[in-house]
C-alpha cells in the first residue's frame, strides 16, 4: 500500500501514519474545496479529491497514475485507465461486504483481493457500465485464476455454490478447513462448474472447451455443467453449441435453458 500512497503524499504534501490501516476509500468532491481532504476512521483511510484539481491535465494524470497503481497493488479497480474528461465517484461500495467477510478467513488471502475486485466489477456491470478494462486488470495481475474467480463471482457462484459447499462440509465430523480449500481450489483452478461464452472464443474453441470440461467433470463425478452467455452474438454461439451433435450426443436429459433479453444461461446434464 505504501508505494502508491507515497506518490500521492508527494503530490499533495499529505502527512499520514499508514501503520495499522485496513482499507482505503476515495471520493470525488465538488465545489471549491481544498485539493485533498484526508481522514482516518476505524482504521480506514478516506481520501477526498476536489474536482477542481482535475481541471489541471497534468495534475489529473498524476492522480490517475496513482489510482491505477492501487489496482496493481490491491486488486481493487478504482479508475478506468482511459478516463479523459471526467472522474466518477469511486468510493468503495459496501453492498457485498457481507460476502467478503464470510470468505475472508476461508479462502487464500490473494483470492480475497481478487473477489473484492470482482464484486466491484459485478456492481458496475449491474449498473450497465462497461467492465472490460477492469476485467483485463484482474487477468493482467492474477492470470487465469483471477479470470476464473471474476467469472464465477459475476455469475453468483460464490453465493449459490461455494458458500453452500462450505456450510455442507463443515457439518461433517471429520471437517477441516483444508477440506474446503481443496474442493474450492478444484473448482477455481479447473473451472469445473461453468463455461463463459465470450467474443474472444471462436465457435470451435467454445466447442473444444465444453467437450474437454465434460470429460474432466466426469472424472470428478460431476455430471452437470452451466454455460453462460451475455450479448446477442454470444447467445447465438450458445444456441448453436447446444444443438451441435458433437456436444448434444453427451446429454442425458434436455438442457435447462433460461433466456432474458441478451442473457442466456444453460445447464446441461451428461
Amino acid at each position: 500500500m505504501a508505494g502508491w500512497f507515497d506518490n500521492l503524499k508527494s503530490i499533495f504534501n499529505i502527512k499520514v501514519d499508514m501503520s495499522g490501516l485496513k482499507s482505503v476509500h476515495f471520493d470525488l468532491l465538488s465545489g471549491n474545496r481544498d485539493n485533498v481532504l484526508v481522514k482516518i476512521e476505524k482504521k480506514e483511510l478516506r481520501i477526498s479529491i476536489a474536482a477542481d484539481v482535475l481541471s489541471d491535465p497534468a495534475k489529473k494524470e498524476q492522480i490517475q497514475e496513482v489510482l491505477r497503481a492501487v489496482v496493481d497493488e490491491n486488486g481493487h479497480p478504482l479508475l478506468e485507465a482511459h478516463a479523459a474528461s471526467t472522474v466518477e465517484n469511486i468510493t468503495s461500495d459496501h453492498q457485498y461486504e457481507e460476502l467478503l467477510v464470510y470468505f475472508e478467513d476461508k479462502i487464500p488471502l490473494e483470492d480475497v483481493t481478487i473477489l473484492r475486485a470482482a464484486l466491484y466489477i459485478r456492481r458496475l456491470h449491474e449498473e450497465g457500465k462497461h467492465v472490460d478494462s477492469f476485467k483485463q486488470d484482474i487477468v493482467s495481475r492474477f492470470g487465469q485464476r483471477g479470470a476464473n474467480i471474476a467469472n464465477l463471482c459475476s455469475a453468483g457462484y460464490f453465493e449459490s455454490h461455494l458458500k453452500p459447499m462450505y456450510e455442507e462440509l463443515k457439518e461433517r465430523p471429520n471437517f477441516t478447513p483444508q477440506m474446503f480449500i481443496d474442493n474450492y481450489n478444484l473448482i477455481i483452478d479447473k473451472a469445473l462448474l461453468a463455461v463463459f461464452v465470450s467474443g474472444a472464443k471462436s465457435e470451435q474453441e467454445l466447442e473444444d472447451e465444453v467437450g474437454s470440461k465434460l470429460l474432466t467433470n466426469r472424472t470428478y463425478g460431476i455430471h452437470r455443467l452451466n454455460i453462460h452467455a451475455i450479448g446477442s452474438e454470444n447467445v447465438r454461439k450458445l444456441k448453436d453449441l447446444i444443438q451441435n451433435p458433437t456436444i448434444s450426443q453427451h446429454f442425458t436429459a434436455d438442457p435447462a435453458i433460461s433466456i432474458e433479453g441478451n442473457i442466456m444461461n444453460v445447464q446441461i446434464f451428461f
